[in-house]
């Protein structure tokens, strides 16, 4: 089970770093910096007029997930039981700030915030709720 949660864990994060990407390129990190300064003619992108994602929000998000999947990587290599919950409260947290970005994007898709494809968010949640209940199931035993 944990070489499954793996698995679905480097998917859920391929298709992460493809949204950061097309919201990175697509004028995201211009329009926060605009949103900062409080002018949208900072913004190097005429679609980076303004954007619902923080950037605090956004690269902490990739941050904290990343730092669980090195971390389950870790896990199954020395097969240490605390690190399946480290791992899982990565995911936890990762999770939360996830929500906070979908629950943002559903309700307003402007921006560089529309240059995310429906489908690529659905797959990417779909993905990261198999993966958090795999993590889950293998931190409480089932299956070994």
């Amino acid at each position: 089970m944990a070489v499954a949660a793996l698995i679905t864990w480097v998917i859920t994060a391929i298709l992460g770093a493809t949204m950061l990407r097309k919201w990175v390129s697509g004028g995201g990190l211009a329009a926060a910096r605009a949103d900062a300064a409080g002018t949208a003619e900072a913004a190097t992108s005429p679609q980076a007029a303004a954007t619902s994602f923080p950037p605090g929000v956004v690269f902490g998000h990739f941050l904290v997930v990343l730092a669980g999947l090195v971390l389950w990587i870790i896990y199954i290599v020395v097969d240490n039981d605390v690190l399946t919950w480290v791992s899982f409260a990565a995911l936890i947290v990762g999770a939360v700030l996830g929500d906070v970005m979908f629950l943002r994007w559903r309700k307003s898709r402007s921006g560089p915030e529309s240059q995310l494809p429906r489908e690529l968010v659905y797959v990417h949640g779909g993905f990261a709720v198999v993966t958090i209940v795999l993590v889950l199931l293998t931190a409480l035993g089932v299956g070994s």
